[in-house]
């Protein structure tokens, strides 16, 4: 594990250089979408939802999102009408998902 001395200035690095190539930060993306995250358990599951939504919710950027769409970790990603969007219900499942393995990984035994 890294300290967080380290762990502070890589973040600080990672948002100089988003800032440069004029890409919003991940406080900007939070920020910009705060009620959209706050409203996304209200959303039905046929209803599709912006990749900044989802990247807060995920704790990541836009672009790790379609890292992850491409390698088949994360949701897949639809356009429709030129905008990038998740469906709602398949993020959820790929959550149900994670949670139904994290739970089924063995508790770390106390030293």
């Amino acid at each position: 594990m890294s300290d967080p001395v380290t762990t502070a200035i890589a973040t600080g690095i990672a948002a100089a250089v988003r800032r440069r190539r004029g890409l919003p930060t991940l406080a900007e993306m939070f920020e910009r979408n705060a009620e959209a995250v706050r409203n996304f358990g209200a959303l039905p599951d046929d209803a599709w939802a912006p990749l900044e939504v989802i990247g807060c919710l995920e704790h990541c950027t836009v672009q790790t999102l379609w890292r992850r769409s491409k390698n088949g970790t994360g949701p897949r990603i639809v356009t429709i009408g030129g905008q990038a969007r998740i469906s709602v219900s398949e993020y959820r499942a790929l959550n149900q998902r994670r949670l139904a393995a994290a739970a089924a990984q063995p508790e770390p035994l106390a030293a």
